[in-house]
Protein backbone atom coordinates (compact mmCIF):
# COMPACT_ATOMS: atom_id res chain seq x y z
CA UNK A 1 0.00 0.00 0.00
CA UNK A 2 1.16 3.16 -1.24
CA UNK A 3 -0.12 6.56 0.61
CA UNK A 4 0.72 9.54 -1.52
CA UNK A 5 -1.44 12.52 -0.49
CA UNK A 6 -0.80 16.39 0.91
CA UNK A 7 -2.26 15.76 4.68
CA UNK A 8 -2.94 12.12 5.83
CA UNK A 9 -5.44 12.61 9.00
CA UNK A 10 -6.47 8.95 11.09
CA UNK A 11 -8.25 8.99 14.74
CA UNK A 12 -8.20 5.53 15.33
CA UNK A 13 -7.34 3.16 18.41
CA UNK A 14 -4.88 1.68 15.49
CA UNK A 15 -3.79 4.44 13.20
CA UNK A 16 -1.47 1.78 10.55
CA UNK A 17 -0.83 -1.48 10.39
CA UNK A 18 1.03 -3.71 8.63
CA UNK A 19 1.42 -7.45 9.18
CA UNK A 20 3.00 -10.87 7.66
CA UNK A 21 5.15 -9.52 4.86
CA UNK A 22 2.80 -6.12 4.03
CA UNK A 23 4.30 -3.28 2.91
CA UNK A 24 3.16 0.47 3.91
CA UNK A 25 4.61 3.03 2.12
CA UNK A 26 3.91 6.49 3.63
CA UNK A 27 4.74 10.07 2.22
CA UNK A 28 2.15 12.53 3.19
CA UNK A 29 2.13 14.96 5.99
CA UNK A 30 0.73 12.76 8.66
CA UNK A 31 -1.20 13.11 11.88
CA UNK A 32 -2.39 10.22 14.14
CA UNK A 33 -4.23 10.17 17.60
CA UNK A 34 -4.09 7.01 18.43
CA UNK A 35 -3.44 4.02 21.49
CA UNK A 36 -0.79 2.67 18.61
CA UNK A 37 0.21 4.81 15.88
CA UNK A 38 1.87 1.79 14.37
CA UNK A 39 0.81 -2.07 14.24
CA UNK A 40 3.33 -4.61 12.62
CA UNK A 41 4.53 -7.80 12.64
CA UNK A 42 6.12 -11.02 10.50
CA UNK A 43 8.63 -9.15 8.34
CA UNK A 44 6.12 -6.29 7.08
CA UNK A 45 7.64 -3.33 5.45
CA UNK A 46 6.65 -0.10 6.66
CA UNK A 47 8.26 3.48 5.87
CA UNK A 48 6.98 6.98 6.81
CA UNK A 49 8.14 9.90 5.48
CA UNK A 50 11.12 8.32 4.26
CA UNK A 51 12.41 11.30 2.00
CA UNK A 52 11.91 13.50 5.01
CA UNK A 53 9.78 16.14 3.03
CA UNK A 54 6.55 16.26 5.10
CA UNK A 55 5.31 16.71 8.44
CA UNK A 56 5.01 13.81 10.62
CA UNK A 57 2.92 13.93 14.10
CA UNK A 58 2.65 10.59 15.87
CA UNK A 59 0.50 9.89 19.02
CA UNK A 60 0.69 6.65 20.22
CA UNK A 61 3.00 4.23 20.79
CA UNK A 62 4.66 1.50 18.28
CA UNK A 63 3.46 -1.86 18.80
CA UNK A 64 5.44 -5.06 17.53
CA UNK A 65 2.49 -7.47 18.09
CA UNK A 66 1.74 -11.52 18.25
CA UNK A 67 -1.40 -13.46 17.94
CA UNK A 68 -1.86 -16.84 18.03
CA UNK A 69 -5.18 -16.42 16.97
CA UNK A 70 -4.29 -15.45 13.65
CA UNK A 71 -0.97 -15.55 11.99
CA UNK A 72 1.22 -16.56 15.06
CA UNK A 73 4.35 -14.72 13.03
CA UNK A 74 7.11 -13.18 15.22
CA UNK A 75 7.21 -9.98 15.89
CA UNK A 76 9.62 -8.06 14.54
CA UNK A 77 9.27 -5.77 11.53
CA UNK A 78 11.51 -3.72 9.95
CA UNK A 79 10.16 0.24 10.39
CA UNK A 80 11.77 3.34 9.18
CA UNK A 81 10.02 6.48 11.13
CA UNK A 82 11.90 9.98 9.57
CA UNK A 83 10.37 13.15 11.86
CA UNK A 84 11.64 16.19 9.86
CA UNK A 85 11.63 19.52 11.28
CA UNK A 86 10.26 21.40 14.27
CA UNK A 87 6.23 20.55 13.34
CA UNK A 88 7.10 16.68 13.68
CA UNK A 89 7.28 14.75 17.15
CA UNK A 90 6.51 11.34 18.80
CA UNK A 91 4.41 11.22 21.78
CA UNK A 92 4.54 7.27 22.71
CA UNK A 93 6.90 4.69 22.98
CA UNK A 94 8.12 0.64 21.32
CA UNK A 95 6.33 -2.01 23.12
CA UNK A 96 5.66 -5.71 22.27
CA UNK A 97 2.42 -7.16 22.70
CA UNK A 98 1.10 -11.03 22.80
CA UNK A 99 -1.86 -12.89 22.66
CA UNK A 100 -1.62 -16.81 22.49
CA UNK A 101 -4.28 -19.62 22.53
CA UNK A 102 -5.15 -20.93 25.83
CA UNK A 103 -3.05 -23.47 26.85
CA UNK A 104 -0.08 -22.43 24.31
CA UNK A 105 1.63 -19.98 26.43
CA UNK A 106 4.93 -22.13 26.12
CA UNK A 107 4.89 -21.04 22.14
CA UNK A 108 5.02 -17.23 23.15
CA UNK A 109 9.46 -16.78 23.96
CA UNK A 110 12.00 -14.39 24.35
CA UNK A 111 12.81 -15.21 20.58
CA UNK A 112 9.46 -14.94 19.30
CA UNK A 113 9.29 -11.28 20.14
CA UNK A 114 12.60 -10.12 19.96
CA UNK A 115 12.65 -6.87 17.64
CA UNK A 116 15.39 -5.53 15.36
CA UNK A 117 13.93 -3.67 12.27
CA UNK A 118 12.98 -0.20 14.58
CA UNK A 119 14.90 2.88 13.04
CA UNK A 120 13.70 6.43 14.34
CA UNK A 121 15.23 9.22 12.79
CA UNK A 122 15.32 12.69 14.06
CA UNK A 123 16.21 15.87 12.18
CA UNK A 124 16.31 19.72 11.90
CA UNK A 125 14.08 20.09 15.56
CA UNK A 126 11.87 17.15 15.45
CA UNK A 127 11.39 15.69 18.86
CA UNK A 128 10.51 12.35 20.35
CA UNK A 129 8.70 12.64 23.37
CA UNK A 130 8.75 8.93 24.90
CA UNK A 131 6.59 7.51 27.55
CA UNK A 132 6.59 4.92 29.79
CA UNK A 133 5.06 1.68 28.92
CA UNK A 134 2.88 -0.30 31.48
CA UNK A 135 4.30 -3.85 31.38
CA UNK A 136 2.30 -6.96 32.01
CA UNK A 137 2.36 -10.58 31.92
CA UNK A 138 5.37 -13.01 31.53
CA UNK A 139 6.85 -14.14 28.96
CA UNK A 140 5.99 -17.99 28.51
CA UNK A 141 3.91 -18.26 31.41
CA UNK A 142 0.98 -15.96 30.77
CA UNK A 143 -0.91 -16.11 27.54
CA UNK A 144 -1.57 -12.59 26.77
CA UNK A 145 0.92 -9.25 27.93
CA UNK A 146 3.19 -6.23 26.80
CA UNK A 147 6.61 -5.21 27.61
CA UNK A 148 8.50 -2.55 26.60
CA UNK A 149 11.30 -2.73 24.05
CA UNK A 150 14.13 -0.45 23.03
CA UNK A 151 14.90 1.18 20.23
CA UNK A 152 16.92 -0.30 17.98
CA UNK A 153 18.32 2.76 15.87
CA UNK A 154 17.96 6.19 16.38
CA UNK A 155 19.58 8.97 13.99
CA UNK A 156 19.79 11.88 15.68
CA UNK A 157 20.35 15.01 13.20
CA UNK A 158 19.80 18.19 15.67
CA UNK A 159 16.79 16.46 16.72
CA UNK A 160 15.30 16.15 20.59
CA UNK A 161 14.45 13.66 23.17
CA UNK A 162 12.65 14.84 25.79
CA UNK A 163 12.02 12.73 28.60
CA UNK A 164 9.55 14.90 30.61
CA UNK A 165 6.59 12.35 30.18
CA UNK A 166 9.22 9.01 30.73
CA UNK A 167 8.60 8.07 34.65
CA UNK A 168 10.68 5.73 36.19
CA UNK A 169 11.59 3.62 33.12
CA UNK A 170 14.68 3.71 31.68
CA UNK A 171 14.81 4.40 28.06
CA UNK A 172 16.93 1.89 25.98
CA UNK A 173 18.82 2.75 22.72
CA UNK A 174 20.93 0.04 21.21
CA UNK A 175 22.08 2.37 18.50
CA UNK A 176 22.53 6.10 18.10
CA UNK A 177 24.02 8.04 15.39
CA UNK A 178 24.10 11.46 13.57
CA UNK A 179 25.11 14.66 14.92
CA UNK A 180 23.91 17.58 17.36
CA UNK A 181 21.39 15.69 19.11
CA UNK A 182 19.40 16.45 22.25
CA UNK A 183 18.42 14.79 25.29
CA UNK A 184 16.36 16.87 28.01
CA UNK A 185 16.50 15.12 31.42
CA UNK A 186 14.42 16.55 34.57
CA UNK A 187 14.87 14.25 37.13
CA UNK A 188 18.37 12.12 38.29
CA UNK A 189 15.86 9.56 39.71
CA UNK A 190 12.95 9.25 37.06
CA UNK A 191 14.36 9.92 33.81
CA UNK A 192 17.53 7.36 32.60
CA UNK A 193 18.97 6.43 29.47
CA UNK A 194 20.77 3.39 28.52
CA UNK A 195 22.66 3.66 25.04
CA UNK A 196 24.39 0.13 23.94
CA UNK A 197 26.79 1.60 21.19
CA UNK A 198 27.22 5.13 18.87
CA UNK A 199 29.41 5.76 15.80
CA UNK A 200 32.43 7.06 16.81
CA UNK A 201 31.56 10.66 15.34
CA UNK A 202 28.37 11.21 16.77
CA UNK A 203 27.52 14.36 19.16
CA UNK A 204 25.04 14.12 21.75
CA UNK A 205 24.37 17.15 24.21
CA UNK A 206 21.99 16.50 27.54
CA UNK A 207 20.26 19.21 29.35
CA UNK A 208 19.20 18.68 32.68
Amino acid sequence: LNVNTDNTIINARTALSAMSQGHLILNSNLYTDSDNAITARGNAVVRINEDGAHTTQLNGDINFNYDGDTSGTDVDADLVINLNGENSYWNGNSKVTWSANAGNESNITDETLKVTGLNLQLNNGAQWNPVAIDEEGTVGTDASGTKYTAMNNLTLNNGVVDLKNLDNQQLKIEKIDGNNGTVNVYSLKKNQVSIESKDTDTQLNING
